[in-house]
């Protein structure tokens, strides 16, 4: 007889910004959360992080990322940053930065 798995329940929090945390503190956080119980994190994966220059990607600490997850059984939410572009897009492309009604 085969036994059907039980649903998980989605149990995680908002975790990689890039800018934070650390990186010296990411095999210690995915270890605790593991150890919690967690079974994802959120992850915001900004284009200017990744795309560096027109045509330079630059994946190094998202990969280690989705390391640290496999390896402590923990899912990943892919969460676009939409709203922030990189610097040289702006210069590349100024007509395309959002702009309010006001002007700003």
């Amino acid at each position: 007889m085969v036994q059907k798995r039980k649903p998980q329940l989605p149990y995680g929090a908002v975790y990689f910004r890039k800018s934070n945390p650390p990186g010296e503190e990411w095999q210690r956080d995915y270890a605790v959360a593991g150890e919690d119980g967690m079974n994802m994190f959120r992850h915001w994966f900004m284009w200017g992080a990744i795309e560096t220059a027109p045509g330079v990607y630059d994946w190094t600490d998202y990969d280690r990322q989705m390391d640290l997850a496999a390896q402590h059984g923990i899912q990943t939410i892919a969460a676009e940053m939409i709203t922030s572009v990189p610097e040289w897009a702006v210069h590349a492309m100024p007509e395309a930065v959002h702009m309010r009604s006001d002007g700003s």
